[in-house]
């Protein structure tokens, strides 16, 4: 463990206001910056409770552009000197609103299908598949971007070649929850084909308070008679026909419910755009646009995000210059308590010099004695508790000026 020797005091003594007139400014930007901390402070937790306020439902589109341009290829140059070359861009712009493509994705894959005119991209060189998936930049290969970038609007992938290439492009929308895709006899009940876990736990909650499945059934013709026994409890539910044909069960424990789902749920399927990279254009922007409908919640939490990273960056971007400035000021303040007993020294030693060596000659044996252990002061006898609780005003003593006193010089010398 390292330890520091710096100093950490950032405060002036009072003693110090007579001699030295402006530290009252001192005290005054201190105060001042108490208020601006207890400012912050407050506005922090302000933006906490909004990033904590839930999002209201809407939807949006999210336009994706799929095209590429051209270069140097046998039509655009006389001479075929220079290599001919395609980029593929896949770009995305949010209707009404100005959030950064990636952050409305979780994932994006261009998948380059093998093709007899390219043969170094295909499997056997792993050049073929490029990834991009989030909180993961180091990971992305074969991007045609800084991967050190958190978002962005999007991909380019440059290849060599004057040869039309089938591609396809894959998109994992992010969402918020995580929405799953539910089973048919499942959809059935809740009405939906896609629900967050959360809804559709609610939704068989809600099914099971209508139907009062907490009770056991009278009577059914359609799946077997679920009856009371020793080991059930409020949680136990009886399942009725539809939940028998779900479940397979006659009754079933509540908490047991997720496991049951798991069946019955599984990951949404991805968007998939199949599109043909064509040489014979130096652009073909707007030959493939797709509308994607996105709740407007992954949107607000995508702004949310970039404020947020913005608003840490603010936060934190003066804190070097802080910690230096407090480093002096430690420093500084340091230097003045050095001086104020430099002063009081020679202040005492003008006055009365000889009761003043005295005295002074006194307290230095005494701090001898304790270093040394001599009458009773051995690091033993410092670690009681009853040493320091002998307070005697006759005979001038002090138990906390002792402990005090004593247990700094201690410290100060690693003694203790």
């Amino acid at each position: 463990m390292t330890i520091s020797h710096k100093p950490t005091d950032l405060t002036i003594p009072r003693a110090l206001d007579d001699l030295i007139p402006e530290v009252a400014l001192y005290r005054k930007l201190a105060a001042a910056e108490n208020k601006i901390d207890a400012f912050t402070q407050r506005k922090w937790l302000d933006l906490q409770e909004y990033l904590n306020k839930p999002l209201e439902p809407e939807t949006l589109l999210l336009r994706v552009y799929v095209y590429n341009t051209c270069e140097n290829q046998p039509w655009q140059q006389a001479d075929g000197t220079a290599a001919s070359k395609w980029t593929l861009r896949v770009e995305g712009r949010l209707v009404g609103g100005n959030a950064k493509f990636s952050l409305m994705l979780t994932g994006l894959t261009v998948d380059l299908m093998p093709n007899p005119n390219y043969p170094d991209i295909g499997p056997q060189n792993s050049n073929h598949i490029i990834e991009w998936h989030e909180n993961t930049p180091e990971s992305n290969t074969n991007v045609g971007l800084n991967a050190k970038l958190s978002a962005f609007d999007g991909l380019d992938i440059t290849r060599t070649g004057q040869h039309p290439i089938a591609c396809k492009v894959t998109l994992q929308l992010k969402e918020l929850p995580l929405k799953m895709k539910v089973s048919a006899p499942l959809a059935q009940i809740l009405g939906a084909p896609e629900m967050s876990q959360h809804g559709v736990i609610y939704g068989i909650w809600q099914y099971i308070q209508l139907h009062g499945l907490f009770l056991p059934p009278t009577q059914t013709d359609t799946h077997p008679v679920a009856t009371r026994e020793p080991g059930d409890d409020l949680r136990t539910v009886y399942c009725d026909a539809t939940l028998f044909s779900l479940f397979g069960l006659a009754k079933f424990k509540f908490p047991r419910l997720m496991e049951l789902l798991t069946p019955h749920l599984s990951p949404k399927e991805p968007i998939v755009i199949d599109y043909e990279v064509d040489v014979t254009k130096a652009s073909t922007l707007g030959s493939c646009v797709v509308d994607i409908p996105v709740e407007l919640s992954v949107y607000l939490a995508a702004v949310r995000a970039e404020q947020l990273e913005t608003i840490k960056h603010l936060y934190h971007v003066n804190d070097h210059a802080i910690m230096a400035l407090n480093n002096k000021i430690s420093t500084g303040v340091a230097v003045l308590n050095q001086s104020r007993a430099k002063q009081q020294f020679y202040a005492g030693l003008a006055e009365n010099p000889v009761d003043f060596l005295q005295d002074w000659y006194a307290s230095h044996c005494h701090n001898l004695k304790i270093l040394n252990g001599d009458e009773g002061f051995s690091e033993e006898t410092m670690r009681r508790a009853d040493f320091f609780a002998n307070t005697n005003e006759e005979k001038g003593l002090d138990g906390e000026a002792l402990l005090r006193d004593n247990v700094a010089l201690l410290f100060n010398t690693n003694r203790l």
